[in-house]
């Protein structure tokens, strides 16, 4: 009985050690990502899905960027709905085979430039979420087959890996896609 109380104070320690690495390393990650949303340029798919997220909003019409799912650069472009960035020359096009996304994605730029890296900024906050989310999943997901150790360095790993830093602060679907398919795994 004795040796079960002296087991507990310790149990606690490690918990609180362990939320402390979570909670540091969540921040840490986050912190570098919205570094790197605000240093780097718009790549050439964000510029489609800012433009078609709008639509689909705007229209209720899922017509652009049909080749992916519309959902997460819905998600994305959520804040922009507050912000109302001039939208006017958005239009749904649901011609077959038609990829217009990009043409209307570059007018969409050419009109809001004075504050299109705001936008851009604003719109990838949602992979930046989503990343910390998937993170979160890789350390649970970790700590039921590996314990603590292993959920706190398979969640290090994530962190600070190449190319989740490089692509989960963009708004394009590669990570999206791939963070809820392991949420659906691990569920």
């Amino acid at each position: 009985m004795s040796s079960q109380r002296s087991s507990q104070p310790e149990l606690a320690k490690q918990g609180a050690v362990e939320r402390m690495v979570l909670v540091t390393l969540l921040l840490v990650h986050a912190a570098i990502l919205l570094d790197s949303s605000t240093w780097n340029f718009v790549t050439v798919d964000e510029v489609g899905h800012i433009a078609s997220g709008l639509i689909h909003w705007k229209t209720g019409r899922f017509g652009h960027y049909c080749v992916n799912p519309p959902l997460p650069r819905m998600l994305a472009v959520l804040p922009l709905l507050i912000d109302q960035p001039n939208c006017d020359d958005l239009f749904p096009v649901d011609r077959p085979g038609s990829r217009v996304e990009f043409h209307q994605g570059e007018q969409f730029a050419n009109r809001n430039s004075i504050s299109y890296m705001k936008i851009v900024r604003m719109a990838r906050l949602a992979g930046i979420l989503w990343s910390c989310v998937g993170a979160y999943l890789i350390y649970s997901w970790s700590r039921a087959f590996y314990g603590r150790a292993g959920a706190c360095l398979a969640l290090a790993v994530w962190c600070i890996e190449p190319n989740i830093l490089a692509h989960a602060s963009l708004v394009t679907l590669s990570g999206t896609l791939s963070r809820s398919r392991r949420g659906r795994l691990h569920a």
